[in-house]
């Protein structure tokens, strides 16, 4: 009987090297064009000869994170795309995604999601509560999320966990090909390009500028954006946190002509992580919060922060939330990205609720986890700036501190401008 991979599904022959996973037994290519291994040829050589160095496949790593998550949410009873269904040959248990349901079974659906969202109300606080009449998030389907009709003036950004970006690039070709629009910003969680080592398949994808990520130290790990071509950017690496093992991150800043800057981010935090969400979410995340606070900049982060938010009532989650909260940033999904697991750990989180916007879960799975988007209406309409005359110097705006500040210390006039005009063009 031939020896199948239990990543790529593809044969292993006598040439091949392969190492053993100690939860599922099967044998896992290494060296091959798809890394299936993920390891290093040193990390192989070091499981091989060390016999207590045990080695766990992707999907068993998976899996052992899905059962530690375990909730009674309700079971999602929809009969969701996946990779199985839309990337793979069929087989006999193919699994239809929601268009194809018979009329019966889409009832069934419609009711157990009316079950769902009444779940979820039920258990949100009063805060909770005012947030989601703030966020319009739902679970969409292709055709749903097609159906959106998204102006010119809107800004869009989603978000894949994609456990190997050289294993799934295909994969995500295939889902941007079945939208309608194009997302302004792609951000990837888990692309698993390691130090020295250059992705065997071409991972361009076209009407995007150059993949932006460094380089992950770890085998499960990697953040980084796709960024539409015809967008500005500034890379922002003084925001960035990374510790190996723990969380990575990488941060851009999207320059527009006729308003402020977006800062955008992409986190992720490793679910083997030693650290504690508390001294993560304190000690690492705050500080990044802390400054684009002081830049009085609008901000997007995103990613897999393996952060359950279902279970905000337990004691560091809800830190975690409260800390992103206390820079105003809410999270604009509001349902669980792992089906199986019924957890809540993927997120787009944003620093203003003024735009009328439209986010939730694309019900496509390339790794495990769906895709998170939220749309924002009307986001890059020009902004007027106040009709001030700043050559008069007009100080009734200002408190007496302030204008003894200006006038009689000397304090930087642009400065105190800045704090009441924004950023008008000060050098005149």
């Amino acid at each position: 009987m031939p020896i199948i991979c239990p990543f790529c599904t593809k044969q292993r022959f006598s040439y091949q090297a392969v190492i053993q996973c100690k939860s599922c037994q099967g044998w896992v290519h290494h060296g091959n064009r798809l890394n299936c291994s993920g390891l290093s040829d040193n990390e192989f050589i070091e499981h091989t000869i060390d016999e207590d160095k045990l080695y766990d496949c992707d999907h068993c790593i998976s899996e052992h994170n899905s059962q530690q998550n375990r909730s009674n949410f309700i079971t999602l009873p929809f009969l969701h795309e996946s990779d199985i269904n839309i990337f793979n040959a069929p087989t006999l248990d193919q699994r239809p995604d929601v268009n194809s349901l018979n009329p019966e079974e889409l009832r069934k659906f419609v009711q157990q999601c009316k079950s769902i969202r009444k779940q979820l109300n039920s258990e949100h606080s009063t805060e909770d509560d005012f947030f989601s009449t703030q966020v319009n998030s739902k679970y969409y389907n292709v055709k749903k999320l097609n159906s959106l009709k998204p102006d010119s003036s809107c800004f869009s950004m989603m978000h894949v966990n994609i456990a190997s970006l050289n294993a799934h690039i295909d994969d995500l070709r295939t889902v941007l090909s079945r939208l309608k629009f194009n997302f302004d910003v792609i951000g990837i969680s888990e692309h698993k390009i390691r130090k020295g080592i250059t992705p065997s398949n071409n991972i361009d994808i076209t009407g995007y500028n150059e993949f932006i990520f460094d380089p992950t130290e770890t085998t499960h790990g990697g953040t980084g954006f796709y960024i539409k071509n015809n967008l500005d950017i500034l890379m922002r690496n003084d925001l960035k946190f990374n510790s190996p093992t723990n969380f990575e991150s990488t941060f851009v800043e999207i320059i527009f002509p006729d308003r402020k800057n977006l800062i955008v981010g992409c986190v992720y935090r490793h679910p083997s992580s030693k650290m504690s969400i508390n001294d993560f979410s304190n000690d690492h995340l705050e500080p990044i919060l802390h400054k684009i606070n002081k830049e009085k900049k609008e901000c997007a982060l995103m990613g897999d922060f393996n952060v359950d938010l279902m279970k905000s009532k337990d004691s560091n989650e809800n830190d975690f939330y409260n800390n992103l909260s206390s820079y105003f940033f809410s999270p604009f999904i509001l349902q669980p990205t792992r089906l199986q697991s019924k957890t809540l750990i993927d997120n787009i989180l944003f620093n203003s609720l003024e735009y009328k916007s439209n986010s939730g879960n694309l019900l496509i799975e390339i790794s495990d986890h769906l895709i998170q988007f939220l749309v924002l209406d009307g986001y890059t309409k020009e902004l007027k700036l106040p009709e001030t005359n700043l050559y008069k110097r007009d100080f009734s705006n200002f408190s007496e501190r302030e204008f003894e500040d200006t006038v009689l210390n000397g304090t930087n006039w642009d400065e105190i401008c800045m704090l009441h005009y924004g950023d008008a063009d000060l050098s005149s």
